[in-house]
């Protein structure tokens, strides 16, 4: 057996051998607050919109598929706990 090293991303803890493409993915990260995505808002409930945004896919069909930089986002550590008070408390989905 041997050691290897790994890169993570700092939102998600997806990881991969190589720092290119964790990189890339840490850009469009659900979990990513600057991606304005449903993973980190306050809105999103049981992987729906509560503010009434339609998750479909391109078929048509609903399903629970996250956006980004959506107009409606709202940080949800901005809105429970104010400006970063409560960061080490939310976790992202596993």
């Amino acid at each position: 057996m041997k050691t290897v090293s790994a890169y993570e991303c700092d939102y998600c803890g997806r990881y991969g051998k190589t720092k290119k493409p964790i990189l890339k993915h840490e850009a469009r990260c659900y979990y990513n607050p600057n991606t304005r995505s449903c993973g980190t808002c306050f809105y999103l409930n049981d992987w729906q919109c509560g503010r009434g945004l339609v998750f479909e896919n391109e078929e048509g069909r609903r399903t629970p598929r996250l956006r980004t930089k959506c107009l409606l986002y709202e940080n949800y550590d901005d809105v429970v706990c104010g400006q970063d008070e409560c960061t080490e408390f939310y976790q992202p989905p596993s």
